[in-house]
């Protein structure tokens, strides 16, 4: 975040893989999709917080 706001001109890729199981909940696999939708979160997150 620091580098971002500091040169405007910083550009750069982020690139997070997670899986269906973020976006969709299947069953018996809580702590499965709680971690992929953390991914999600993050991801989601980063490009709110980078977009300046």
């Amino acid at each position: 975040l620091d580098a971002a706001a500091a040169d405007p001109a910083w550009r750069g890729h982020i690139v997070n893989t997670a899986s269906m199981a973020g976006l969709l909940a299947p069953p018996n696999m809580g702590v499965y999709n709680v971690s992929k939708h953390a991914v999600v979160a993050l991801t989601e997150t980063l490009y709110q917080d980078l977009s300046l």
